[in-house]
């Protein structure tokens, strides 16, 4: 699994085990990530990147598709 695939699945957890974190994520995606995963060793995620957060409800499923030209460990 890619470190990239890696830090996804450990935020994910993260939202789904701590509220506060769930919140933030939700309003500020790039400040919550750096300011709970300090282990990037302080790297920021690049300006260009676009982060958005969906949260699943009764009536509507997101599906996430990755492009097939996508190489996450570019970063």
């Amino acid at each position: 699994m890619s470190e990239f695939l890696k830090m996804k699945e450990n935020i994910i957890k993260k939202a789904e085990a701590d509220l506060e974190f769930r919140n933030e994520l939700k309003v500020d995606p790039k400040g919550a990530i750096e300011k709970h995963f300090p282990q990037a060793d302080g790297k920021q995620i690049p300006q260009k990147i676009n982060l958005v957060v969906c949260e699943d409800s009764e009536n509507t499923i997101y599906f996430n598709i990755v492009p097939t030209d996508f190489h996450p460990d570019v970063y």
